[in-house]
């Protein structure tokens, strides 16, 4: 999983180069990836509903980021105006004036979507890079929360990388910073769906 989230960045960064005005498009607004993403979504959403029924252990989280998963396909989607549905659109949009939440606030929302994520993967860190610290006390129960659905290493350090691309890469092509949120959310949802489809059973995976 790691190369995978290496070779996107890269290929993107090379695009960036050869075919500027092409890359802008396939990374628009309701472009071309953004559609991968919500196919990306539902198929992340099911993986981990199957994923709470295989797992022994760290079924509510299973079913937890699931419904995370259910509300930032909604979120994509502008809560159905994006395929003219306006039941729910509509209302949000009177509420708060806009019709997703996470732009709400000055965009200070978006990050609030992160914290799932810390969760999982920050689990991955310690139960891979840090196993005898987090052995007991309340990283123990951290880890514990998550019981069968631990990422694997790999899929731990994927996580990483995307950190560390959203900053180089951020800082390499500021020019393209809203196409590289395309990338790193398409990457993201990668990592979810992989972290939800492997979930086997049977304890923590190396």
């Amino acid at each position: 999983m790691t190369w995978i989230v290496g070779i996107t960045y890269l290929l993107f960064m090379v695009m960036t180069f050869v075919a500027p005005g092409f890359t802008r498009e396939f990374a628009a607004k309701e472009g071309p990836l953004e559609h991968v993403q919500h196919v990306l979504l539902v198929a992340g959403i099911g993986a981990w509903i199957v994923a709470a029924f295989r797992a022994a252990k760290g079924r509510g989280w299973a079913l937890a980021i699931a419904i995370f998963l259910m509300f930032v396909l909604g979120e994509e989607l502008n809560w159905g105006e994006v395929v003219g549905i306006t039941a729910v659109s509509d209302p949000l949009r009177r509420a708060i004036g806009r019709t997703n939440v996470h732009n709400y606030w000055w965009g200070m929302s978006y990050h609030l979507f992160a914290l799932p994520l810390l969760a999982l993967f920050g689990a991955g860190f310690f139960a891979h890079f840090a196993p005898k610290r987090s052995s007991s006390g309340w990283l123990g129960a951290w880890r514990a929360a998550f019981g069968d659905l631990i990422p694997t290493r790999d899929q731990t350090m994927a996580a990483g990388l995307v950190a560390v691309c959203t900053v180089v890469f951020g800082l390499a092509l500021s020019a393209f910073e809203s196409e590289l949120d395309e990338v790193k959310e398409t990457v993201v949802y990668v990592l979810l769906l992989g972290v939800g489809a492997g979930r086997r059973g049977g304890g923590a995976r190396p």
